[in-house]
Formats: structure tokens, C-alpha cells, sequence
């Protein structure tokens, strides 16, 4: 017996659901594809784009770090040089060393800062500070000690960085902070320049939150 051709064309007419075994859709989306919403309903959905964030700051020049207290650093640029400097989006702002985080979604922070002492320091870093509700409370990742050299009466240290994933939830009261600290009074400066990176924080956007 000869197996009969269904013309599904002219014979079919509407949606056909996905009990039925259809996608549940009349069209499609240039572009994105088919996902389950449910057990039986399928929307069209857009690609995921890899990243959707990441902008690099650093400071414009020197901040000097005093004793036992965090210092703020407030001189940010978002990073335009050499030629070819990548960025994508415009979520992270900044005004006077707060960084507002404009885009729901779990961010990763990341910073890295060159240390220049005029005296020998057992410890120094640059940790980041963070708030979910515009400093009513404040979150801090700790930083890392180190150790320094020293080159015709100054000293050095390469990196004092921390790294902090954080899972912002609204458009408004997520914000950021980079705080220096050091052992030895006014010891201490995280550098800077407008000209080169010579401390750094970065902010990518992983995924949804």
C-alpha cells in the first residue's frame, strides 16, 4: 500500500501547538530562536551575545594613601587609549569615586594598583567597596598584602588588587568604590596617569542576574 503525501501547506490553518507537536509559533524572529517557556508553550527568544558589558577605569594621577583608614580614589577615566581600546556598552558610570552600575545582571570587578612608598610598608592594596541600596550598608572585598622594593629612595609594589562578582538587581542603588590603604602614615600612593594604565578597575557583565 502506498503511503499517502499530506499537503500540511493548504491543509493546515493557524497555530500548531507542541502537544500537537508544532512549535506553538505563526512566525519567527530574525535572529533569535525557539525556546520553552513552560511544558507546552515556546517563545521566540534572543541569542545570547557573550558579554554585554565590560569598560576598564584608571586613575589620572598619583593618590596619596593615609594610615589605617581606607582612602577613597575619586580621579577615574574610563580608559580611550592606545587606538583599538575595546569596550562594550555605557552601564558603569562615574562621578567622584562612586561607580553606578546602570544594568541588572551578575558583574565581575576586578583591580589592579601600582604602589609607590616613600617608606617601607608591610601591607598596602586597593580593596573594593560596594553597596546594594546607595550606602545605606556597605559590603567590602578584602585586599591582598604586600611587599615592596626599592629604587633610588623609593619603593615599589606592582599589584594590590582584589576581585569581587556581584549581583546587581536594580538599575540605581549598586554602586562601587576603590579604597588605597597602606601601613606607614601618608606612606603610600596607588599611581596614576592619563597618559598610560598604571592602576586599573574593570567591570564585566557575565550574565543575567
Amino acid at each position: 500500500m502506498a503511503l499517502s503525501k499530506i499537503d500540511i501547506a493548504n491543509m493546515l490553518t493557524g497555530v500548531t501547538p507542541v502537544a500537537n507537536g508544532g512549535t506553538g509559533l505563526a512566525s519567527g524572529t530574525t535572529d533569535q530562536f525557539l525556546k520553552f517557556t513552560g511544558s507546552t508553550t515556546v517563545a521566540s527568544a534572543a541569542v545570547p551575545s557573550g558579554l554585554t558589558g565590560a569598560q576598564t577605569f584608571r586613575p589620572t594621577g598619583n593618590t596619596t594613601v593615609t594610615t589605617g583608614a581606607d582612602t577613597l580614589i575619586t580621579n577615574w577615566e574610563e580608559i580611550d587609549e592606545p587606538a583599538g581600546q575595546g569596550v562594550i556598552g555605557s552601564s558603569v558610570s562615574h562621578s567622584a569615586g562612586t561607580f553606578t552600575i546602570a544594568a541588572t545582571g551578575i558583574w565581575l570587578v576586578t583591580t589592579g594598583a601600582k604602589f609607590q612608598m616613600t617608606t617601607t610598608n608591610r601591607y598596602f592594596g586597593l580593596n573594593i567597596s560596594y553597596t546594594t541600596d546607595a550606602w545605606s550598608s556597605t559590603q567590602s572585598a578584602t585586599n591582598p598584602s604586600g611587599s615592596a622594593y626599592r629604587d633610588s629612595g623609593t619603593y615599589y609594589q606592582g599589584d594590590g588588587g582584589s576581585v569581587q562578582m556581584i549581583d546587581v538587581t536594580d538599575t540605581t542603588n549598586y554602586q562601587v568604590r576603590l579604597n588605597g590603604s597602606c601601613e606607614q602614615t601618608n606612606g603610600a600612593e596607588v599611581t596614576g596617569s592619563s597618559a598610560s594604565t598604571q592602576s586599573w578597575v574593570q567591570f564585566l557583565r557575565l550574565g543575567d542576574t
